[in-house]
């Protein structure tokens, strides 16, 4: 049994290691056992590019098209370019051999040479992106409709028009302006929008309903009253054969 190791040299000097070549015994013991133009060294057959096998005799098959990742293909074996390993230069710094990548949490690993560097997704953090961070964004601390936005860091709220504020607390717009406080009442504004405070008399979120509207029973023959948000404040339920807004009309009876 031979054990073989083949090294290729460039003009830029080492290029990569080959993996032991292990054969019963010598493929060859001068080129003239090598076809298609091989050359003998040492027991074995070095091909012609585009020549495979132990003896050259394939056209190409094993190296084309080309097996390996990241090296060359030589005999049909992967010669591989530093730091990749594997049969088929498959492994290296981001492709660790029965692990993967070394970034934890889905984080991107990108290849510096023979390092590596994990660029990490947002709540996460550390060399291998092992550290989770919390994510103040998952209970929305943001009012008013505010979009949370988290860099890992800080968050930010994104306020929609009309709002500002560190956590959108804020309503730029003056409702107060429009006077939504009917009859007399006084506005104030708050970050729910505002609130009325209503004369004496008046009730609802705009002082908009007469408090004392059946108070004076305005209703006449027997008709009901009941309280609304009319300009009276009340509504006159009538009774048969009473009319009119407060009931006050009855047919006249004839002779």
């Amino acid at each position: 049994m031979f054990k073989y190791s083949i090294i290729i040299f460039s003009i830029f000097g080492l290029v990569a290691y080959g993996k032991l070549i292990e054969i019963d015994r010598p493929s060859c013991t001068s080129s003239k056992d090598c076809n298609n133009n091989g050359d003998c060294k040492a027991g074995v057959c070095n091909c012609k590019f585009d020549f495979s096998g132990p003896n050259c005799e394939n056209t190409g098959e094993a190296c084309n098209p080309n097996p390996c990742e990241r090296g060359v293909c030589f005999n049909g074996n992967c010669l591989c370019e530093r730091p990749y390993s594997g049969e088929k230069c498959q492994y290296g710094p981001c492709n660790i051999k029965g692990r993967g990548s070394p970034c934890e949490n889905q984080g991107f690993c990108q290849e510096d040479g023979e390092n590596f560097t994990c660029y990490c997704r947002t709540g996460t953090r550390g060399k291998r992106c092992e550290v989770v961070v919390f994510d103040p964004c998952t209970h929305n601390p943001c009012d008013n409709g505010g979009t949370c936005i988290f860099d890992g860091n800080f968050f930010t709220c994104i306020c929609p028009d009309g709002i500002s504020g560190q956590i959108c607390q804020l309503r730029d717009k003056k409702i107060c302006d429009s006077s939504p406080c009917l009859n007399g009442g006084s506005c104030t504004e708050n970050i729910e929008g505002h609130i009325c405070s209503c004369r004496k008399g008046f009730r609802g979120r705009n002082c908009q309903i007469k408090a004392d509207g059946c108070e004076r029973r305005p209703c006449f023959n027997g008709g009901h009253c009941v309280e609304a948000t009319n300009k009276l404040g009340y509504i006159c339920m009538c009774f048969q054969p009473s009319r009119g807004v407060n009931c006050e009309d009855l047919p006249e009876k004839n002779g």
